[in-house]
């Protein structure tokens, strides 16, 4: 579940009455207006502002959360992407290019506005400032990328799991090009990161 520490060093747990946020948080975002925002399994989208909770139910687990450019709130589920936008509306989005997995496990914003969506397949998805997707098979990531980080050098990372552990690898950020493991499977303990 999600807890906060309050500053007598005392954990709160977080949620709206009658939702279990303990039935599985997966995700947690900060928005640019210091929303907080959860996801995960049982609780679709859960948000805390000044002290109230929102609540959305998406109908499918949400696995990653993440803002764009724009200030919309993006969600990674088992059936593609919801997207809030600014005005609190909400609408669906499913990955372009792959028509056999709908399932988004992670996503990034990068600086030049582009949202990337890795897929439970290996397949990374990425959509530009212009709202034209791309999708395409990431070179290494033999199964889903669980996380999405762009480092402070501008290159993507990507945490994947496949059978016997798992890794981290390093891509271009501007290309996409497989560029390194950077953290080998089992190498200080790795093992199915995220």
């Amino acid at each position: 579940g999600a807890l906060r520490r309050k500053a007598d060093g005392a954990w709160e747990p977080l949620g709206k009455p009658g939702v279990d946020v303990g039935a599985g948080v997966y995700a947690a975002w900060f928005d640019g207006q210091d929303n907080l925002w959860f996801g995960g399994r049982g609780l679709s989208v859960l948000w805390r502002h000044d002290g109230s909770w929102g609540y959305f139910d998406i109908s499918y687990l949400v696995w990653d959360v993440v803002s764009d450019s724009a200030g919309n709130l993006w969600c990674a589920t088992d059936d593609g992407f919801e997207e809030r936008l600014t005005d609190g509306q909400w609408r669906s989005r499913k990955p372009q290019g792959v028509d056999r997995n709908d399932r988004v496990m992670a996503l990034s914003a990068d600086s030049a506005g582009r949202l990337w969506g890795g897929l439970w397949d290996g397949h990374v998805t990425v959509m530009d400032a212009r709202g034209q997707w791309t999708t395409r098979r990431v070179g290494g990531v033999p199964a889903g990328p669980n996380q999405l980080a762009f480092g402070p050098d501008g290159n993507l990372y990507v945490s994947s799991w496949e059978s016997g552990g798992g890794s981290v690898l390093r891509y271009n950020g501007t290309t996409g090009a497989f560029k390194d493991v950077f953290i080998p499977s089992g190498r200080g303990g790795l093992s199915q990161p995220g």
